[in-house]
């Protein structure tokens, strides 16, 4: 069994969370068991940890990413 580890904001809603769980499942499998983080550092968005393959979709993530790349003009 792959584990999963979803982490999120704390005003991620259940109903979100179940969802994005049932997306995970139905394009890597159903052999997956999944754990809930919640982070308010995330902001908005999540952070998926599959078996150590990072998928990282958080705001806080992007807004580095935007600075960063407003610095370098």
């Amino acid at each position: 069994m792959r584990k999963c580890t979803v982490t999120a904001a704390s005003n991620m809603s259940g109903k979100t969370y179940e969802y994005l769980c049932e997306k995970v499942r139905a394009k890597f499998g159903d052999d997956i068991e999944f754990t809930r983080v919640t982070d308010d550092s995330v902001i908005g968005g999540f952070i998926l940890d599959l078996n150590r393959h990072i998928f990282d979709l958080s705001l806080a993530t992007q807004l580095k990413a935007m600075g960063r790349h407003l610095r370098e003009e």
